[in-house]
């Protein structure tokens, strides 16, 4: 809500102050624009808390892409077969962790 209307609806309530009709008015307004600035201070904060969410995930995907980009250019040496005698683990470790990056959960 704007200030200037918070601004209206303070002046609204000094003016009902005082009369005895119109002081349950006056309370009631007061305690509109009180809820309404509380409600205006939480959207602000789930707002803030929402850009740092996003900005913490934007920053772990840019970490994995480039933990997949620096795995991915490992895997050009050679691979060996599954049958071959000669075994080279880790880059088989390589593969499975790349599987689970692109979300095949399977290996």
């Amino acid at each position: 809500m704007s200030d200037d209307l918070l601004k209206k609806a303070l002046d609204l309530a000094t003016m009902l102050s005082g009369g005895v009709n119109t002081q349950p008015h006056a309370d009631t307004v007061r305690a509109l624009v009180e809820r309404v600035q509380a409600a205006e201070q939480e959207a602000e904060t789930q707002a803030g808390i929402a850009a740092i969410r996003t900005a913490e995930r934007d920053e772990a995907r840019g970490k994995l892409d480039k933990v997949r980009e620096t795995v991915t250019a490992e895997l050009e040496c050679l691979l060996h077969d599954d049958d071959d005698p000669v075994q080279c683990g880790w880059k088989r470790t390589v593969r499975d962790v790349l599987a689970i990056l692109d979300g095949d959960n399977g290996r």
